[in-house]
């Protein structure tokens, strides 16, 4: 009941229509009721006064809400920086001011919503360029983890997926001089097709410009527009591959959209991706120059195969020139894979190492132990014929099954021997009699 009474529920339109029914229209009434029988009560005029007071207090409670409002408002506009505004503004009364200020605020918050939308436009433009440089990142990060394991190939298609998803091509490729003994020929990464020969007859055009060739709806660069038809390719890109200041390769792709055409990120995306294309080539290039320069085998410490024929051919030319015998030993695991499935890549190459050891302990130091293959070692035994070579290589074999009786899974071994120049008068020849034999050996 007392819910119903109360005028808290009540909007502003609601209580001044109360507010003036109390104060004016019930006094009214009770006016004509006293012309006509010319006399009131006490209980009535109390009764009457009360109302007109009551009248009265939700009256002033009414003009109070305005005032207050009023005042919030105000408040408000101070808090939005428009408190200057809001004094010149010429008001008659406070509703009039009231209803300015609303005015005011809700073309505020209306300029607000519009920065709002704007600012939300731009941090949707900003996270798509941080996902760009992410992804950039990624890949830079990829690349240097293939760079670091030496596999170049793979750090190069990294680049090529990545500048496919982004610049929606059809065909990406990597073209690279590549210096030979008669003359110069062209080293292709990744679909290669006849009709990259092109490149060969157009050598001079597109190997020695310094800049970006552009083919699309807005760029129409003519030096390149052979290239339309002859990569079946609509809109391409040509972009000079440079160390040094010097052309290495082209980085060229392209897709067969309507109405495409190179944006300023795009380019920004080739140039940056292209940096990294040579940082990749020159790293190869220093990769394999380091590994021509090696002459260790990293896991047993003995010379490696490139060292071992150079060796071989050297020895086989001094002991043609001064008729000394000249032997080759080699020494294969025949269940090298095995004892790695069994027990595991570490295992195995434990066993290579302890192999290695045995080698060089049972070997004269002006012999020469090398492993030539993963699962095979070789050694030049200076001045040896076969049938010293033999001997040698029994005595390793039979050093090597005394160390890994013990073992749960024993290494096998096959061996074979050459001599200079009965089965071979070059390094290779020596070599290859050498792995013709080895299956028939086993353990012996």
């Amino acid at each position: 009941m007392d819910r119903k009474l109360s005028l808290k529920g009540v909007n502003l339109k609601r209580r001044i229509a109360i507010a003036v029914i109390l104060i004016t229209v019930i006094p009214s009434l009770v006016f004509v009721c006293y012309i006509y029988n010319y006399y009131i009560s006490r209980a009535v005029l109390l009764i009457l006064g009360l109302i007109v007071f009551l009248g009265w207090i939700i009256a002033l409670e009414v003009l109070f809400s305005i005032l207050r409002i009023h005042s919030e408002s105000q408040l408000t506009l101070k808090e939005l920086g428009e408190e200057r505004l809001a004094k010149d503004l010429t008001v008659r009364d406070e509703v009039e001011g009231l209803e300015t200020a609303f005015k005011l605020i809700s073309s505020k918050v209306k300029s607000s919503l519009e920065e709002l939308k704007d600012l939300s436009s731009r941090i949707e433009t900003l996270n798509k360029e941080l996902a760009k440089k992410i992804n950039i990142l990624s890949t830079v990060t990829q690349i240097h983890s293939f760079i670091s394991r030496g596999e170049h190939r793979q750090a190069f298609g990294v680049v090529l997926e990545r500048v496919r998803e982004a610049l929606k091509l059809s065909k990406a490729n990597l073209l690279f001089i590549k210096e030979e003994k008669q003359g110069w020929d062209l080293e292709y990464f990744f679909e290669y097709d006849g009709s990259l020969e092109i490149f060969k007859k157009k050598y001079k055009d597109l190997f020695t410009a310094k800049s970006l060739l552009l083919l699309d709806e807005k760029h129409h660069r003519e030096s390149i527009l052979f290239l339309r038809e002859s990569l079946g390719l609509r809109n391409l890109f040509v972009f000079p591959l440079q160390f040094k200041g010097e052309v290495v390769g082209v980085f060229v792709g392209g897709n067969n959209l309507y109405g495409f055409s190179f944006s300023s990120e795009d380019i920004e995306l080739i140039e940056t991706l292209s940096k990294s294309i040579v940082l990749i080539w020159e790293h190869r290039r220093l990769y394999r120059v380091v590994k021509d320069l090696e002459i260790y085998d990293p896991l047993t410490g003995l010379y490696n195969k490139k060292y071992l024929q150079t060796r071989l051919n050297e020895e086989i030319r001094r002991a043609t020139t001064y008729q000394r015998p000249c032997g080759l030993l080699l020494v294969k695991i025949t269940n090298y894979r095995e004892i790695q499935s069994n027990f595991g890549v570490l295992e195995g190459e434990r066993i290579l190492k302890k192999i290695g050891e045995v080698f060089k302990e049972s070997l004269r130091p002006i012999d020469i132990p090398a492993r030539i293959e993963e699962d095979t070692l070789a050694v030049i035994l200076i001045e040896r014929n076969k049938r010293q070579s033999q001997y040698t290589g029994v005595n390793i074999i039979e050093r090597l099954n005394s160390y890994f009786k013990e073992e749960k899974l024993k290494p096998k071994f096959s061996s074979s021997v050459a001599e200079n120049p009965v089965d071979g008068d070059e390094a290779q020849k020596l070599i290859s009699y050498a792995f013709s034999h080895l299956e028939d050996n086993e353990d012996r």
